[in-house]
């Protein structure tokens, strides 16, 4: 970066900055750890919960309808107006905007204020859309068009390797115009603990855990691990799953583990505080993501899911659509099994299970030095490093 000046980059998301959600918890992280880097954020962003009162991070709130499409509209007209405004009071060198589908605000932002724009990727919104609703051409052909846009508009296109393969496959995005930066996670937040006093405190016996954490929704696969349960308990009767996390599709999920009479098996906690979900993946004897495998290309899948259980020590089975699951098998801090595959899941389960305590903690070491070369401030350096070379003088 420029060491002749501090550059500010206006950081636009369609969010409310402070909830525990994971895309509130993506900004803010990404927030602290560029001012660590020497770039000042001005936050662009919904209402929502007050900033703590220690808060430095400087916030411009844009007011929306409350109800859903007219919500996407309104913040679209009244984010960017408060954009400009912001351009014209802070000054911001860079506008910084994630991939939200239907979002136009930080292109007009741009566009308006002659800023150069940074695209971040953070899903695969077409292909998304494509999961959720596969009869809806029109839909699908929209979100296409709008992603499209994005790219072809933007001076940058930031992501995690993953991403960034898929959008230059599929969307035609030049190499030169994109910037590989993995997401980062808070090393500090989620560390390794030790597991028997987290069981005590939760009340949990000391049997064999697996843990899920994440938003409950149809792009995380989760039928798969339903499917699992039966297989790894028949391997391990002791075993229980713990499934951390809220969303739109927890009570199909909840009725399906009933139907299927794995109720004493698997726990749905629900949707935790931010500072506890590591005191949920603490319990673990192993950690498991469950992507499903009509979600974009192999090794696309970049997930905050994976790098919190690496962070938490805690080995991890992940699958081929998981950018990091070559690495986690590789570097022996657990395992990597085809997706939508329960039996390969529950015996990649079942092999960690019974693995002998030496074994067991050279994984968990293994899985802790992974997320310690990938924190936000990493990432955050990265963004710092190329502000110099697209916002001028």
């Amino acid at each position: 970066m420029d060491a002749r000046r501090r550059f500010r980059i206006l950081q636009v998301g369609a969010l409310s900055l402070w909830k525990d959600r994971g895309d509130s918890l993506h900004a803010r992280e990404l927030a602290f750890a560029l001012r660590e880097a020497g770039v000042e954020p001005i936050l662009l962003n919904l209402p929502g919960p007050k900033a703590p009162a220690d808060s430095e991070l400087r916030e411009v709130r844009a007011p929306v309808f409350a109800i859903r499409f007219l919500r996407q509209l309104s913040w679209n007209v009244t984010g960017t107006i408060a954009g400009i405004a912001a351009v014209r009071r802070y000054n911001p060198d860079v506008v910084y905007s994630r991939m939200e589908p239907g979002i136009f605000v930080g292109l007009l932002v741009s566009l308006i204020s002659g800023r150069p724009l940074i695209v971040e990727i953070n899903g695969l919104p077409t292909a998304d859309v494509r999961l959720y609703r596969p009869n809806n051409a029109a839909l699908i052909g929209l979100t296409r068009i709008w992603e499209r846009t994005m790219y072809s508009r933007a001076d940058r296109v930031l992501g995690a390797v993953g991403y960034i393969r898929f959008v230059q496959d599929h969307f035609g995005v030049p190499a030169d115009k994109c910037i590989e930066a993995p997401l980062g996670v808070n090393a500090s937040v989620f560390m390794p603990l030790d597991r028997l006093e987290c069981l005590a405190k939760q009340g949990r016996e000391d049997v064999p855990t697996v843990v899920w954490a994440g938003v409950i929704s149809a792009w995380q696969g989760l039928a798969v691990l339903v499917d699992a349960v039966d297989i790894v308990a028949g391997g391990c009767p002791a075993v229980q799953f713990v499934v951390v996390g809220g969303g739109i599709t927890e009570g199909r999920l909840r009725d399906e583990i009933e139907r299927h009479g794995l109720a004493s098996k698997v726990s749905l906690v629900g949707q935790k505080p931010y500072g506890e979900v590591n005191e949920y993946l603490g319990c673990a004897t192993v950690c498991i993501a469950t992507f499903p495998g009509n979600r974009g290309d192999q090794g696309t899948i970049s997930s905050l899911k994976t790098l919190t259980y690496l962070a938490s020590g805690r080995p991890v089975v992940t699958n081929e659509m998981d950018e990091m699951g070559r690495q986690i098998q590789d570097g022996g801090a657990g395992l990597m099994v085809p997706p939508d595959d329960a039996r390969s899941l529950a015996a990649a389960i079942l092999t960690i299970l019974g693995e002998d305590q030496a074994t067991w903690r050279d994984r968990c070491a293994a899985s802790r030095q992974m997320a310690e070369s990938q924190t936000w401030r990493h990432k955050a350096e990265i963004i710092a490093g190329c502000l110099g070379d697209i916002s001028g003088p």
